[in-house]
């Protein structure tokens, strides 16, 4: 019978809060590979698995404690965004101010801010969850920010999905 005192969002293994966070074995060295890639490389960094397996629960805990002067992070929960609406999520998320919402002006503003990062020794995570929603032109578009010039040096990307779909 449920205690009437929880709800739903306190129910053991059925939320991703960091808070719920259990250490295990396989999690632990799934989240500093997770941090290795994202501290280390240039690029993409994908997290795939079955469902409920943990990998929203890892990424919340990315963001709650990776966040410093060292790295900025942007979660976006869903991949079931095009490429203009990922970007203006971004713009948004990071609090930019774009003057007209079209994909230049976005693209603009995010890269000044990527610059900006740079020269801080900062560097930029985007978090996508249920990335294998994401359509291919809209990865391929992803991918080619993270090797564009300037931007490849301050961008990160984390994928995160089910199974084989982000491979």
């Amino acid at each position: 019978m449920p205690d009437a005192g929880r709800t739903s969002v306190d129910a053991p293994f059925n939320n991703a809060d960091p808070q719920g966070y259990f250490a295990c074995t396989t999690h632990d060295a799934t989240y500093r590979s997770l941090l290795d890639g994202v501290h280390m490389h240039e690029g993409c960094v994908v997290l795939s698995g079955e469902a409920g397996a943990g990998k929203t629960l890892l990424l919340r805990k990315l963001v709650r404690e990776a966040s410093s002067s060292a790295l900025r992070l942007a979660y976006c929960p869903t991949g079931a965004l095009d490429f203009d609406q990922l970007l203006t999520f971004v713009c948004d998320e990071l609090g930019l101010n774009v003057q007209a919402p079209d994909r230049s002006d976005s693209l603009a503003v995010f890269k000044q801010y990527l610059g900006a990062c740079y020269d801080a020794n900062t560097v930029f995570v985007l978090i996508v969850d249920d990335a294998h929603m994401l359509r291919e032109e809209v990865v391929d578009q992803l991918l080619a920010l993270t090797r564009s010039g300037s931007m490849r040096r301050g961008l990160r990307l984390v994928l995160c999905g089910v199974g084989r779909a982000l491979r």
